[in-house]
């Protein structure tokens, strides 16, 4: 596993800024893929995590990662 920060500039561009190759900050995410989409989800799919996204509520997130199925126990369920 390796872990990769990135920063959207201006324009959309995408500016990779730091990796590690050590068992870091990636390693929440993994756990909980692992217990969402089994272990072998590497095979399928890829994950990361996104800082400072704003919303009203917990509410109102759950119901728009829902709606979009990302990571939905759906979609989980289909690996």
């Amino acid at each position: 596993m390796i872990n990769i920060d990135a920063i959207l500039a201006s324009g959309g561009r995408l500016l990779f800024n730091e990796t590690n190759g050590r068992w870091g900050g990636g390693s929440v995410l993994h756990s909980i893929a692992v217990r969402l989409l089994g272990a072998e989800y590497l095979k399928c799919y890829v994950i990361l995590s996104v800082r400072n996204v704003r919303s009203s509520s917990l509410q109102a997130a759950c119901d728009r990662f829902s709606r979009t199925e990302f990571c939905s126990t759906a979609q989980a369920n289909k690996a």
